[in-house]
């Protein structure tokens, strides 16, 4: 029997009010004004163990995401891969962004960005090939690496928890949102 995963976190994605600088720390002024996402579940659909939390935004140039993920009691920062669009981050502590700007399902945006700020960045396409990541090949691309949305993004962590701050400009992905 199919098991009914629980919704995503969804909301408003506010626009930036304040100054954001991408370096690794949420402590600027238009943090606070962001739309706040509290991850409950992971994408199995069992409920996640350490709080992690996104904050995102958008001006007329780029989208703004923060996230702070706390690492499971005992747990020690995983980045076994690493490397500018290294399929293989994946498997360590970080994030996965999926940026649809179309919402067609169709085109979107794939980011992976590990916790010490490594970025893979590809953009999905009916023809853009590739295949999926299944073993025994997990370097199976799927979409086109070599395409890059020149994001900005900076890391930081501590022995409980690690942060991850990224601009990702709207030139690439598509149109700004109006």
């Amino acid at each position: 029997q199919r098991k009914v995963l629980p919704p995503p976190s969804s909301g408003d994605v506010a626009r930036r009010r304040g100054d954001i600088r991408i370096d690794g720390n949420q402590d600027d002024d238009g943090w606070k004004h962001a739309t706040r996402f509290d991850m409950k579940w992971d994408r199995f659909g069992k409920e996640t163990g350490p709080p992690t939390t996104a904050w995102i935004c958008w001006d007329k140039q780029a989208l703004y995401v923060a996230v702070k993920c706390e690492l499971p009691e005992g747990d020690e920062l995983y980045v076994p891969a690493h490397g500018r669009d290294n399929v293989n981050m994946f498997l360590g502590d970080g994030i996965e962004l999926f940026i649809d700007p179309g919402k067609s399902a169709r085109r979107y945006a794939h980011f992976i960005i590990s916790a010490k700020g490594d970025v893979y960045d590809s953009m999905m396409t009916p023809d853009g090939g590739g295949g999926i990541y299944a073993p025994p090949n997990w370097n199976t691309i799927f979409g086109d690496p070599d395409w890059n949305a020149g994001a900005q993004v900076r890391a930081t962590n501590t022995a409980k928890e690690y942060y991850i701050e990224a601009r990702i400009p709207f030139k690439e992905l598509g149109p700004a949102p109006a």
